[in-house]
């Protein structure tokens, strides 16, 4: 690597840094013993010193205690998902909950800004790759996730599902894209390809797994909803390439990942009916009163909702002119720069479907849709496939001139931004 390619390389790094410190500046900001309004409050902080008081007696796994919270049932690692509480317990100790719980916030930030940049960039290039990432990180419901609604493990697995869809893309085109590297060095072309070192197809399949459990771990709803993202995928591709045998692999990827969850998943499968699980989706929480009309999507941010539930004012644009520009532009694209363009878009308007009372008719009939509580929810998997879009950009002739408007939208986002994480201190 060249000097201004280990410059370019620092800078993304930096700019990521820098965007998950903005993200969660509200933990680093004031004193150990004060923390931001939101929906959770003081609640993950509790939740934080339980486990690493379970981990330390040697409870490694969740526990049920059905007499605790009024039959809801209790530690909270036995029905709330205890996978982000498990990442912050790796903090000392002598670390303040809310300082861990900050550190956890950025290392999952980073974690979604580079495999979103992985995903994006090695099909359209570094620059999309930075624009999708930043867009990720930017994005309105990132934003609420901290700063308004305070559901952590929420916005844990918004982050990692970008992770899941890496390794997913890169293990179902592996062969595809070796084979396009090869003819253009035959034909003498600069390959297209963000690099040219493509990792083993046993590494991803490990890689996959790892996220899909994770994913699950870290917050089964949103889990719920991702896995339908590879089920959408894989039908597609077989129906493309007829490679089973590399559908079957990447199935079986998900279903170890699925058990790699068990700990988690199957006490509470088997023993929901010793708690009164109902009431954690009845009244306010049912999923019929949390429906929203696709055009609110599209609404202006306003502060004074209890969750504003939009999309902001760039993504969205920015992912439609993409669409338009790349379906005009459709034969000089290359196979998997089509493939992530009509897997987003499909996914894009399935999302939008589910959070929309058109589709109630499905949530009555499937009833795990139900444990999704708000319909809305579905946003931090409709924002990965915003921000991939978004990022779906194709190379200019005058090139220096793209950098100078994904700098400026990028800046755009960051003000905007403003918005959607600001907080107020509890008093």
């Amino acid at each position: 690597m060249n000097r201004k390619n280990r410059l370019l390389a620092g800078g993304i790094i930096l700019w990521g840094v820098v965007l998950a410190l903005w993200l969660s500046r509200l933990y680093f900001l004031h004193p150990v013993d004060r923390v931001h309004e939101d929906d959770e409050t003081y609640s993950y902080a509790g939740r934080l010193l339980e486990l690493r008081d379970l981990l330390g007696a040697g409870y490694l796994s969740p526990q049920w205690c059905t007499h605790f919270r009024g039959g809801l049932g209790s530690p909270y690692f036995s029905y709330y998902q205890p996978g982000f509480f498990y990442v912050a317990s790796m903090a000392p100790w002598n670390v303040p909950p809310v300082r861990a719980l900050g550190a956890t916030v950025v290392a999952f930030a980073l974690l979604g800004y580079g495999a979103m940049f992985a995903l994006v960039g090695r099909r359209f290039g570094k620059l999309s790759g930075w624009l999708a990432a930043s867009g990720l990180l930017l994005s309105v419901y990132a934003g609420t996730e901290i700063s308004l609604r305070g559901d952590l493990s929420e916005f844990a697995a918004m982050m990692t599902l970008p992770a899941m869809l890496w390794a997913l893309a890169g293990y179902l085109e592996h062969a595809t894209e070796k084979e396009e590297q090869r003819k253009e060095r035959r034909e003498g072309r600069k390959a297209f390809c963000l690099s040219s070192v493509l990792c083993p197809p046993s590494s991803l399949l490990v890689c996959l797994a790892l996220t899909a459990g994770a994913l699950i771990v870290l917050h089964p709803a949103v889990a719920l909803v991702g896995f339908v993202l590879p089920g959408v995928a894989l039908i597609g591709f077989a129906i493309e390439t007829r490679d089973f045998r590399r559908v079957a692999a990447t199935a079986s990827a998900l279903a170890v990942g699925v058990g790699l969850a068990a700990f988690y998943w199957f006490p509470v499968f088997f023993e929901w009916h010793l708690v009164a699980s109902e009431r954690a989706f009845a009244g306010v929480y049912h999923y019929a009163n949390q429906f929203i009309h696709p055009l609110n999507l599209l609404d202006a941010y306003r502060r004074e909702k209890p969750i504003p539930l939009t999309l902001g004012p760039v993504l969205p644009v920015l992912a439609a002119f993409n669409t338009v520009v790349l379906l005009w532009r459709w034969k000089r694209m290359t196979l998997q720069q089509r493939r992530l363009l009509i897997f987003c878009l499909v996914g894009l308007i399935l999302c939008v479907f589910l959070m929309s009372a058109a589709s109630a008719p499905l949530w009555r009939w499937v009833r795990p849709l139900q444990r999704i509580q708000f319909p809305w929810r579905i946003l931090s998997v409709l924002s990965v496939l915003l921000a991939a879009a978004a990022g779906a950009m194709l190379p200019w002739r005058a090139e220096k001139i793209r950098t100078g408007v994904v700098v400026l939208i990028v800046a755009l986002m960051f003000g905007f931004s403003r918005q959607y994480t600001a907080y107020d201190l509890d008093e």
